[in-house]
């Protein structure tokens, strides 16, 4: 799970997947008013991941760098879901 984040170095990631872990389910959620970190990174990092191959869930919700209620339901259900 990955909460208003991004991959820095993003350009390596292809590089450095292994097949043992590319069936690992992965979270992203974004704040599209984050003034912290752009949410256009967020995307980026979601992009590069979907295409090194991981199977990548994208959430975006109307707040800054924070955390919501509805963010937390998702990262709930998610859980859920998964485990």
């Amino acid at each position: 799970m990955l909460l208003s984040t991004w991959l820095p170095l993003a350009q390596t990631l292809a590089a450095e997947a292994s097949p043992a872990n590319s069936g690992m389910p992965l979270l992203i959620a974004h704040g599209r008013q984050d003034d912290m970190v752009p949410i256009a990174y967020g995307q980026a990092s979601r992009d590069a991941l979907r295409l090194a191959g991981y199977a990548v869930e994208w959430r975006e919700y109307d707040i800054a760098h924070a955390v919501s209620s509805d963010e937390i339901d998702d990262i709930g259900a998610w859980l859920r879901r998964i485990l």
